[in-house]
């Protein structure tokens, strides 16, 4: 024996079939919150907006930093640090352009969240084909046509 087991397929893994309902209850939970937060009249204010969007990020760093002193890790190489940083400016931006739109009225409240993930899945097709010459399936090309077609019919009624 070589210490390798092997499963019948598809024992041990979750069905994808849940999937959809998990990304409507997070679209969902996320829309409301924004909604939340925007309404409130506090986040009118000079830089609470900025100061909303910094929140979630400096936690993160916060709690990541101290799990990283407890743990055995080696210590982080200033490549890394700096990457991090990056993407924390990049994640606070988009967080506080996704504020600005909720409150622009560009666009109804309930259509901002499923705009931006479509935008997000059209964006990464792109660079996938461009950069790494990845063609997409018809699978997933059907995917990202259905999903634009059932935005831009939510967006039009």
């Amino acid at each position: 024996m070589d210490g390798t087991t092997t499963r019948p397929a598809g024992q041990g893994r979750l069905s994808m079939a849940w999937m959809p309902v998990v990304m409507f209850l997070g679209s969902g939970t996320i829309d409301t919150m924004f909604g939340w937060y925007t309404d409130d009249p506090t986040m009118d204010a000079p830089g609470m907006q900025m100061a909303f969007a910094s929140v979630p990020f400096t936690l993160g760093g916060i709690v990541g930093l101290l799990d990283h002193l407890r743990s055995s890790a080696p210590r982080p190489r200033r490549k890394d640090i700096l990457a991090g940083m990056a993407l924390g400016v990049v994640n606070f931006g988009s967080l506080f352009f996704l504020l600005r739109v909720f409150d622009g009225g560009l666009l109804q409240r309930s259509m901002v969240v499923p705009t931006l993930n479509l935008s997000v899945i059209v964006l990464a097709t792109l660079v996938g084909v461009l950069a790494f010459k990845d063609i997409p399936g018809k699978k997933a090309r059907w995917g990202v046509a259905l999903a634009a077609l059932a935005i831009g019919a939510m967006m039009a009624l």
